[in-house]
């Protein structure tokens, strides 16, 4: 026949030990990648907005409702009010004279009416 049965027996436990060696290596690679796909799995993905998010808000009104009213007041106010204070202050001022302009400021009309102008004529003091 020309078998050798110890040689049989031997090629048959070296085949496996072959299998067994090749089965264990798929296993480990099995749970290697099972470890590495689940946390991917089990722990939700944030995915980035496909726009920045912009918040808006709403542009106040200027001046506020009310400011012009109250500025024109004020300075009807002081329009009167300065005259008498530089005449008690500087007793010989002649020609005093106030006006209160009422026209947009260097703002691109922003600004309120807030300016009294006031003129005087002064001697010279010695």
């Amino acid at each position: 026949m020309g078998l050798d049965p110890d040689a049989v027996v031997a090629e048959g436990k070296r085949r496996q030990r072959r299998r067994a060696g090749i089965g264990a290596t798929v296993a480990t690679a099995v749970v290697v990648a099972g470890a590495a796909a689940v946390p991917n799995l089990l722990v939700p993905q944030s995915t980035a907005p496909a726009a920045p998010q912009i918040e808006v808000v709403d542009p106040i009104a200027w001046p506020p409702p009310g400011m012009v009213r109250m500025t024109l007041l004020e300075g009807v106010r002081l329009k009167a009010y300065l005259p008498r204070a530089i005449s008690r202050v500087v007793p010989d001022a002649q020609g005093i004279t106030t006006d209160q302009p009422y026209e947009p400021g260097p703002g691109f009309g922003t600004e309120t009416p807030a300016t009294v102008t006031l003129r005087a004529e002064f001697r010279r003091w010695t």
